[in-house]
């Protein structure tokens, strides 16, 4: 593991614990901050992805198994392809895993950021799946246009 990993790795703890932070602050005081069209505050969400209607059991057991197929797509190939490959699989399952555990102790994934009525309402776990996903396309494709020339 290079220094670089252990730093990107610390980071993504740190953002981890950010996350449940402002999971319990709006749990505990619903609506904590407003500014304009932001707001800070308490929005469960029992569906999937901009809310879509999943029953959370069905949603738990999704979760649950997109979960173990990225731990074994870490384990199998994940450090074999490359930092960045492993770092986006390992910042997805970190979102995913915060999402997971919402689910299993509230019912509900917690959300708590919102930019208005035309952008969907999120947590900082959303955004460690969207951001592994992108280190993920971006080390196919840095892999990719390495192979080609």
């Amino acid at each position: 593991m290079t220094k670089h990993t252990s730093i990107f790795i610390g980071a993504l703890l740190l953002v981890l614990l950010a996350d449940q932070a402002l999971r319990f602050v709006t749990m505990q005081r619903g609506v904590s901050w407003r500014a304009g069209t932001i707001e800070l505050g308490y929005f469960p969400n029992d569906g999937a992805i901009f809310s879509w209607p999943v029953p959370g059991s069905v949603m738990t057991a999704i979760s649950l198994v997109i979960l173990a197929g990225l731990a074994v797509l870490l384990v199998r190939v994940g450090w074999r392809r490359g930092e960045w490959f492993a770092l986006g699989v390992l910042t997805m399952m970190s979102g995913g895993l915060m999402n997971a555990v919402d689910r299993l102790r509230f019912g509900s994934v917690v959300d708590y950021l919102s930019f208005g009525q035309w952008f969907p309402i999120f947590n900082v776990a959303d955004v460690c799946i969207v951001v592994g996903l992108v280190m993920v396309f971006l080390a196919g494709a840095l892999d990719a246009h390495t192979v080609d020339r």
